[in-house]
Formats: C-alpha cells, structure tokens, sequence
C-alpha cells in the first residue's frame, strides 16, 4: 500500500502538471503511508490559496475543516467497489464537518464522502460528485448561508439514510438542502437527493426562501422540495411534494400530481417504468429501456440525473485521471527492476 500511495502521487503529480502550477499536496492517514498531512484542517493550514490536496481514501475519518482558503481538494469518489474501473484502492475519502469561510472563495471539493454537515458562507463554492450522507443530530446536510451566490451542488449522491428516528424531536428543519436569505444563482443539478423521512412538514429535501432563487435540473428526488424564484426543469419525483412560488417548471415527472401536466410535465408515472432499478447504488437510476423520461427533458434531453449536458458519473469519480488497476511484484532485481502494471483511465 506504501509503494501505490507512492505510485499515485507521481502519477497525480505528472498528469496534472500540465493543468496547474499550483502546489499538490498529499492527505492521507493510512498509518503505513507517508503523507504531507494526515488531517484536512492541517493540509489547508499548511497550503496556500491556489493549492490542491489529494485525499486518499482510508477507513478512518479526516476529520473537519474551517476553510478560509481557495483550495481544490480531491478523493477517490463513492462506491468505488460497486461500479466497474473506478479505483485500484476502492475505499472512500471520508470528512467530517466542513465550512467554507470568508476567503474560500472559488474552492471545489470533489469525489469526497461527507459525514458531517457541510457549510458554505462565502460565495463561488463547487461541489462536485461527493457522497452526502445525512445523520439524525443535524439540521441539513448541505448549508448554504445568507447573502451568498453561485454555489454550485452537482453530479452528487446525496442520501438522509436515517429514515425511522423522529427528527422532529431534535429539530422542526432537518433538510438535505437548505438555503439561506437573498442567495441568487444556487445550481443544484443532476443529483440523487433522498429524504425518506415525511413525518414532519418541514423535513424537506430543499428548502430555499422567496428572497432567493435556484437553478433545480435534472435530479432524481424523493421527498418535499419548497423554493421560490427558480427555474425547475427535467427532474423525477420518485414520491414526495413540491411547492413553492414564481418558479419556471417544464418537462418534469412526478409519482403523483406535483407538476401537472402543462409546459411538458408528466403526472402520475408508475416509477417502475422509469428507471432500471437493479444494479449499483447509483446506477440503478439509470433510465430503463422504453422510460417515459427518455428524451421528456428540456430541448428533448432525459429527464434525471443522467440527462442534460453534464450527466451524474457513477461513483463519482472527479475530473482526473485515475488508477482502476494497480500490480506490482513483491521482489525484483538490478537486471529487471521491479515489475508494475498500472491502468489509468480519464474522467470527463
């Protein structure tokens, strides 16, 4: 594992190169590998604005991060040992709770599994092909403050996986999503976002206010969702609510009556004819073969996460080449070295 650690980071280093001229730091707290940092907070601490930190996956948690830097940081993705050529080392990069501050500005974190509420208080933030896994104790998984634009929330696989406590004891507002006051352009789009808890009015996979807007597309959703101002094209609603006010909804689908039947929507869709159903945690919402959401979108694109111009990628895999195969010999000599084979694939 030391020597593929060591291998990755070369390989990291020398295709990307070419792309930046920025620092590459490695975060890893796999106790036999070596590593610039074992923490999150340390590798921003120790960084400067413009750098991008590598976190390699590991069984143990990185921890939290108070971000008040522009960073890219990177994992491996999710449910890297369901999908085919995803990762050589197929364990996720797991974080806890993170916040981007004042100075953040611009960061991206992709391929990175969030256990813990994440926050954006500044503006210009991406996330990008994360897993978000939602817990009883918080208030929403995605926190997005006052006065903030162009954030952006896409290709993500975001899940309340706690279906049978009664939130409403903790909290009147457990959302997967939750967008503060006057926040314009919030992109949230080609995404699975699942609240399976409906108890309560207010445990809503979205919530944005009328003094917001956002840009919802091409999502797969099951719970309620409550905005204002927005533009709402090509998502399925496998069962839940919408409502809201003054948004644009075309070409979507839903279980029940959410949408209506003008400006292209579809109501009342038996969700078995949707979607494939078997298969990975994510694949499994490919569209099935004869899907009343194949070409329904917006500009006769799919409706759901795989449709439109940046379909969801499985196991969220980031934009940059990585290692699906990695072999290497346990001996070698001066006359034949030691013998490697390694498979890289792009990613889009």
């Amino acid at each position: 594992m030391k020597f593929f650690t060591g291998i990755l980071a070369l390989c990291l280093a020398v295709l990307t190169l070419s792309e930046t001229k920025a620092t590459i730091r490695i975060v890893d707290n796999n106790s036999f590998d070596p590593a610039n940092f074992t923490t999150l907070q340390a590798a921003h601490d120790g960084a400067v604005s413009g750098d991008t930190l590598y976190v390699i996956g590991s069984g143990a948690n990185y921890g939290n991060l108070s971000a008040t830097k522009q960073l890219l940081i990177f994992g491996p993705g999710f449910f890297l040992g369901e999908n085919p050529q995803t990762q050589a080392n197929p364990v996720p990069a797991k974080v806890g709770s993170i916040t981007f501050n004042t100075g953040s500005e611009n960061s991206l974190m992709t391929g990175i599994t969030f256990e813990n509420q994440v926050t954006a208080n500044a503006s210009n933030i991406t996330f990008k092909r994360n897993r978000h896994i939602f817990d009883y104790d918080l208030t929403s998984i995605i926190s997005i403050g006052n006065n903030v634009s162009n954030i952006f929330i896409v290709q993500s696989h975001i899940w309340a996986t706690d279906v049978t406590y009664d939130h409403s004891s903790y909290y009147s507002y457990a959302r997967c999503i939750n967008v503060g006051s006057n926040c314009q352009n919030i992109v949230i789009k080609n995404n699975y976002i699942s609240h399976n808890y409906s108890n309560s009015a207010n445990h809503r996979v979205i919530y944005s206010p009328s003094t917001s807007s956002v840009d919802f597309q091409n999502n797969v959703v099951w719970g309620k969702v409550t905005i204002y101002n927005s533009i709402v094209y090509s998502n399925i609603f496998r069962f839940g609510v919408f409502d809201g006010g003054s948004n644009d909804i075309q070409y979507n689908i839903g279980d029940a009556t959410q949408f209506g039947t003008s400006n292209g929507n579809q109501e009342n869709i038996d969700m078995t004819t949707v979607f494939e159903t078997s298969g990975t945690s994510d694949g499994k919402w490919k569209l099935v073969s004869g899907s009343p959401a194949i070409s329904a979108g917006i500009n006769g694109a799919d409706c759901g996460m795989f449709g439109g111009p940046n379909p969801y990628v499985l196991s969220g895999i980031p934009v940059i080449p990585s290692i699906y195969f990695f072999f290497g010999s346990s001996s070698g000599s001066n006359s034949t070295g030691l013998p490697i084979q390694v498979k890289i694939k792009s990613h889009n």
